[in-house]
């Protein structure tokens, strides 16, 4: 065979290639190849097909916003920073601030699930990592607390007693019953009230027991910015304002009524003013009650000794009952005060409005020296001290003699000689008196051999000393 009969013929006589396909479908072919192939490549350089999408639930922080734009964040509300990420609020907190609203929320942050985990907006939903929203109405940007799979926040109601003071004119804007609301939600309940006179006089010092809507995160419990533990201050709407109330407690008793017997020193007229069933009223409320009052005579006829009992509304946390800033203890001051007097006195007893022991009479002898033929003369068998219809003292006998004085004359000898005009004084007297396991009190004092007793027999008061007869 010749050589040119051995060469391969790619074009026949009619222009086609190998004989089936003319030259421009060949070019059409190539290029149809062409763009598979550089489809294919591309495909491939990008991953294939999108990520798929995922959902998780956030809890943000947005702080304290003012309360005309908190009113407006509502559950629902939603944002979407890119196309493959949205947000949705599932549940909304609010709680009120000095200088607006606290408002915390839940939402629902569709995103795309990666080999590193869920991705919202190009990056992981981690605690701490700042988050915007932005509406038609505000724009906001928050901090994430807590990453979960529940729509809703973890709500619930605590029971807290709270303190705080507020203008005696403002004494409506906290009562029984009332509301707690901020930014047009309601944030609580107010209980109970108690309200005491305050140190500043143009002040009430409030105790409140509240049901407040709480919410936790990561297992602790928060009432808007403040975790719920006592000594905290969080804040609390009046309808006027907001005020800082200390947490005292979270749970536990609120109100208690409290006996206790008081003692203190007053004037005689206020003395006479005390009467069972005086009232001590604060903004109209009745903080105390007088159960019995027993009225003593003192060295100064113009100021009285008295032992007051009282029924008092205190007000209890730590198990430690209160009354105004004050605890309920033996040994406190406690402030109690009518329109006609104010007792400021020592608490004697608590928990009865009785003067301790078993009440005895005996008859003691009682001795005066040296004392005027003024005052001696004015002392007669019979004598009564009482208070109210109980009879504290009764003169059973009396002997007098010349008083003894002592002389010493120039040369240094000392004298025994009577006085000319005063007297000695010795009597027997019942008196009313208590055994308590201290020992035997007379006028709520402890008396022994050489003490000294006041008896007041209306125009003629006396001190004398304790001689016998008293145990």
């Amino acid at each position: 065979m010749d050589t040119e009969d051995q060469s391969i013929v790619l074009l026949d006589d009619e222009g086609k290639l190998f004989g089936v396909l003319n030259v421009v479908d060949a070019l059409v072919l190539l290029l149809v190849l062409a763009v598979g192939i550089a489809g294919l490549s591309l495909v491939s350089s990008t991953g294939g097909s999108p990520p798929p999408q995922a959902t998780t639930y956030v809890t943000i922080d947005l702080g304290t916003q003012p309360s005309y734009i908190a009113s407006q964040v509502n559950e629902g509300d939603q944002y979407a920073p890119d196309k493959n990420s949205n947000l949705t609020v599932t549940d909304v907190y609010h709680a009120p601030a000095n200088s607006g609203t606290d408002v915390v929320l839940r939402a629902r942050l569709r995103g795309s699930m990666t080999e590193d985990g869920f991705v919202y907006s190009n990056a992981p939903p981690r605690l701490g990592r700042e988050l915007v929203i932005s509406t038609a109405s505000y724009n906001l940007t928050g901090s994430i607390r807590e990453v979960g799979e529940s729509d809703d926040l973890t709500v619930g109601e605590e029971t807290v007693v709270l303190q705080t003071t507020l203008p005696q004119s403002e004494k409506g804007m906290l009562v029984e019953g009332q509301q707690l609301q901020t930014a047009d939600r309601t944030v609580g309940t107010v209980d109970d009230v108690v309200r005491y006179e305050d140190s500043n006089p143009e002040q009430h010092l409030l105790y409140l027991r509240t049901t407040l809507r709480t919410y936790r995160v990561n297992g602790v419990t928060y009432y808007g910015a403040n975790q719920l533990r006592r000594g905290n201050s969080i804040g609390i709407p009046t309808g006027s304002g907001v005020v800082e109330a200390t947490i005292r407690s979270v749970g536990g008793d609120f109100k208690q009524t409290a006996e206790v017997l008081v003692r203190d020193t007053v004037s005689a007229n206020e003395a006479q003013s005390i009467s069972t069933g005086d009232e001590y009223l604060v903004a109209g409320e009745s903080v105390g009650t007088v159960e019995s009052v027993s009225v003593y005579s003192t060295q100064n006829p113009d100021q009285k000794r008295v032992f007051v009992g009282l029924s008092l509304e205190t007000m209890v946390y730590d198990n430690v009952p209160r009354f105004g800033a004050g605890t309920v203890r033996d040994g406190a001051n406690i402030s109690f005060q009518t329109p006609e007097y104010r007792l400021d006195g020592k608490v004697r007893r608590v928990g009865s409005t009785r003067q301790r022991g078993r009440p005895v009479e005996r008859n003691v002898t009682l001795q005066m020296t040296d004392v005027s033929p003024t005052i001696a003369d004015s002392l007669q068998v019979g004598m009564v001290e009482s208070v109210g219809n109980d009879t504290v003292a009764r003169l059973e006998s009396i002997q007098r003699e010349n008083a003894s004085v002592v002389l010493i004359s120039q040369d240094g000898n000392i004298y025994e000689r009577q006085h000319p005009v005063n007297e000695d004084v010795q009597m027997t007297a019942t008196l009313s008196l208590r055994e308590t396991s201290a020992g035997v009190t007379f006028k709520g004092e402890l008396i022994q051999q050489g003490s000294t007793v006041v008896l007041d027999f209306g125009g003629t008061t006396i001190e004398a000393t304790v001689v016998s007869g008293y145990t």
